[in-house]
Order: C-alpha cells, then structure tokens, then sequence
C-alpha cells in the first residue's frame, strides 16, 4: 500500500495485515511512498494506492504491467474499512490470477 507520506498507509496496512491473519489468510501487507511502487512490486501480489495518490493509477499501472494497481476508495480509506479494502486486495489478485489463465492482462 502507498501514500503520498507514507505514515497512513502504514497504519492501515499494519491493520489489514492483524485482520489477515485473523481471518487465516495467508498475506502481508507493506507501505510506503508513490514513487517507490517501482521497487518493491516483484515482492507483492497487489500494489493498493490510497485515495491521495489515485491520481497516479494511470503512471504507476504503466510502470508495472500485469500487476494489480487498484485505488482505494475514498469511502473505504477514510472510514478504515478493513474487511472491505482486504476484499478489495484479495479480489483484483483473483481476478488477475484468472485472467493470466486466460491467456490476457487486465
């Protein structure tokens, strides 16, 4: 998860990643700033943007080809809704994952 500081997204990713393990999922989230997305991506499934940074989706998802780049919503950030942005995380690998078997990219 990246934000324009970085300190939010470290919250709410520290959160997602107690609610994963709870829920018996085998995931870890990480936080950082926009532009280092570029450099920890090989390590992460998903790259998750919080709202402040949406602006970006289009450079970084050409920046990082085949992987997931999805915006948070503003809704799910700003009321801290974890089991909403942890299906939001867990659904766009999914549906990555099934379009790679179908031989396309989203």
């Amino acid at each position: 998860m990246v934000c324009a500081s970085g300190y939010t997204a470290f919250l709410f990713a520290k959160k997602l990643g107690t609610l994963a393990e709870k829920q018996g999922l085998d995931c870890a989230f990480s936080s950082g700033v926009v532009g280092i997305a570029r450099n920890v991506e090989q390590q992460y499934d998903a790259i998750l943007l919080a709202p402040q940074v949406g602006y970006q989706l289009e450079r970084v998802m050409r920046e990082l080809p085949g992987k997931p780049v999805v915006v948070i919503p503003k809704e799910i950030f700003a009321h801290r809704d974890l089991a909403a942005c942890l299906q939001l995380a867990t659904s766009e690998i999914d549906r990555m994952r099934h379009n790679r078997a179908k031989g396309w990219l989203i």
